[in-house]
């Protein structure tokens, strides 16, 4: 079952005053920084050469990070920090005796390492009692979906996949596409129109096929 109903997280980060400055760090490859500085070129193109060094070093580094916490376990401060900072984020609730969260452990890590650029991750019933009353999680596996800080969707349980243990991940998926919470990959959409050629095709010759028996 899929509920919409909004929490707003960041009153909570507010309240308790949880702000903290965060303080960017870039795996900045320096011998070739100084090697633009000793040599006798123009500023811009020296400063340019910079920036781009930086960027993808920091791409580099924000992709390891993001390889690292794939799906990763969260403490009660860690979860507020990753809802109340991210854009987007899901976030299971789970209970370590429950079999379906199990299940959903298996899909939702699939997803995390196909949709890279959105943070999944999980939180224990367990150690996170204020958040679970906070949002009033009484069935699992609970799926909370947050945008900009706000509980925009739960997933409540195997309901809104048909009460079955064994659906596929693609289900899941195409539930969070329904959403807004994924993007549709661009190999995905690729696939899909190769699809609609092969049946289309597969539909033409057997309606050619007919027409011949017919004769």
């Amino acid at each position: 079952m899929e509920n919409s109903i909004e929490t707003d997280l960041n009153r909570i980060e507010r309240s308790d005053e949880r702000h903290q400055l965060n303080q960017d760090t870039y795996l900045v490859d320096e011998d070739n920084i100084l090697e633009d500085l000793e040599n006798d070129i123009p500023a811009h193109i020296r400063e340019a050469r910079i920036n781009e060094l930086i960027m993808k070093n920091r791409e580099i580094q924000m992709r390891q990070e993001t390889s690292q916490n794939s799906y990763k376990e969260l403490s009660e401060e860690e979860f507020l920090k990753l809802t109340t900072n991210a854009k987007k984020c899901i976030v299971h609730f789970f209970h370590d005796d429950f079999t379906r969260c199990e299940i959903m452990h298996k899909h939702l890590k699939t997803l995390a390492q196909k949709y890279t650029e959105l943070q999944f991750s999980k939180v224990n019933v367990e150690k996170a009692k204020f958040f679970v009353n906070k949002l009033k999680i009484q069935v699992l596996p609970a799926v909370m979906c947050f945008v900009d800080g706000v509980l925009k969707h739960k997933i409540i349980g195997f309901e809104q996949f048909g009460s079955s243990d064994n659906f596929p991940t693609r289900v899941l998926e195409k539930h969070l596409l329904k959403l807004g919470m994924i993007k549709k990959k661009e190999e995905d959409s690729e696939n899909e129109e190769e699809e609609r050629k092969f049946t289309k095709s597969k539909i033409r010759t057997k309606n050619n096929d007919s027409d011949d028996d017919s004769d």
